[in-house]
């Protein structure tokens, strides 16, 4: 997917969730660092590796949030590029005055870089994205929250993020 398409396609969806603002959505942009338990090299520039994302996300029930995340892993080494979606679930674990804890999963579809497959080659254009963690939500003003993860991805990868969440 073309980064045109992908530019699109959020600007689309951000617009279509957020033009229905009385029934409480949230939209949540992110940035972060990723990590690759699959590469071989030891050079930081391959180690480390930017993660931006994008996700919309409505309380379902009481503590359950539901939603759809936009991410890459943007980078100029095809090999590490990944552009992706998927459905999303948070799971409140606690709450207090100054903040949420929650527990994180997710599930979706992406392009299928090399860095993803143990022996570096990486056989099919698409692949099955998953992802787990844990974040701390902390409200900064009664409709915008920071955000604070880490997340482990198709279980070779490790991700820490942060970002701003405002509900409609």
């Amino acid at each position: 997917m073309s980064t045109r398409k992908l530019k699109w396609l959020l600007g689309s969806l951000a617009l279509c969730w957020c033009s229905s603002s009385a029934y409480g959505i949230h939209l949540e942009a992110r940035g972060g660092v990723i990590t690759s338990f699959q590469g071989q090299s030891l050079a930081l520039e391959h180690r480390i590796k930017p993660k931006v994302s994008v996700e919309v996300f409505k309380e379902w029930s009481p503590g359950v949030f539901v939603g759809a995340e936009f991410l890459s892993h943007p980078d100029p080494l095809p090999g590490y590029l990944l552009v992706g979606g998927m459905g999303t679930l948070r799971l409140n674990v606690a709450s207090w005055d100054t903040g949420h804890w929650n527990l994180l999963f997710g599930a979706g579809v992406g392009n299928a870089p090399d860095i993803l497959f143990r022996n570096l080659d990486g056989r099919s254009q698409w692949t099955l994205l998953a992802q787990g963690g844990t974040e701390l939500r902390i409200p900064v003003f009664s409709s915008v929250s920071y955000t604070l993860r880490i997340l482990s991805e198709n279980l070779s990868m490790v991700s820490l993020e942060s970002g701003f969440a405002a509900q409609f």
